[in-house]
């Protein structure tokens, strides 16, 4: 059985590509409590695919509350300056908009309003 389900937080605007043969694909980056090590914050990748991606990538901005269920995926590729092996884990799901993320004064933002970065994200995994 393979199957995932977390709410969390996007720290970053979802990404929009498309496949080889024109499939739309959002690639995100959560934030969720308790994920991580000592009951700390965990951050994860998420992807969906075709239409319901493009809707996430063209309305989520970093801070929106979202839920993810879905499945993980394993994937491993070798870095090409180093030439060391590297992997993630994806999780490729649906993904559900909860909340729009809050301005200072705790009023919901205005789509496209910067939100405050406050969680960090670990650039070395690529999507």
């Amino acid at each position: 059985m393979n199957n995932v389900s977390i709410i969390g937080r996007l720290v970053a605007d979802p990404e929009l590509s498309e496949t080889k043969d024109g499939t739309p694909v959002c690639k995100a980056r959560l934030a969720v409590d308790g994920g991580g090590r000592n009951i700390e914050a965990g951050y994860f990748n998420v992807v969906q695919y075709g239409n319901g991606g493009k809707a996430a990538a063209e309305t989520l901005t970093q801070g929106w509350l979202v839920a993810v269920s879905g499945r993980l995926e394993h994937r491993s590729w070798q870095d090409k300056e180093s030439e060391k092996w590297r992997e993630a884990i994806d999780i490729v799901g649906q993904i559900q908009f909860l909340a729009a993320p809050r301005a200072k004064d705790d009023q919901a933002a205005e789509p496209g309003e910067p939100v405050a970065a406050g969680a960090r994200s670990d650039d070395d995994i690529p999507f």
